[in-house]
């Protein structure tokens, strides 16, 4: 079965605001941290504070956020094939 582009367009828009809200949840939180102070981790410029709320605290969350929605996403896709069967239907 071809995908459309506008199929092709809503995966993209989704990719792009799971990228988003991953990046946001780093950033944001009781503590806010920078965009620059969050590069400047990413470039091995060591602050103890910073480094411990974002590699420590907010990125273990952000992680398992993902890895907890995407095992939602593939338990629902193989509901949903469940529920298609002709079987489900035809009793």
């Amino acid at each position: 079965m071809e995908r459309s582009s506008s199929h092709r367009v809503k995966i993209a828009a989704l990719v792009l605001a799971v990228i988003f809200h991953a990046g946001a949840s780093l950033l944001f939180g009781s503590a806010d941290v920078s965009l620059r102070d969050l590069l400047s981790l990413l470039s091995h410029n060591y602050d103890p504070g910073l480094s411990a709320i974002v590699f420590d605290i907010r990125l273990p969350r952000t992680l398992l956020a993902l890895l907890v929605d995407a095992g939602g996403l593939l338990l629902a896709l193989r509901f949903r094939e469940c529920f298609e069967t002709r079987w489900l239907i035809q009793h």
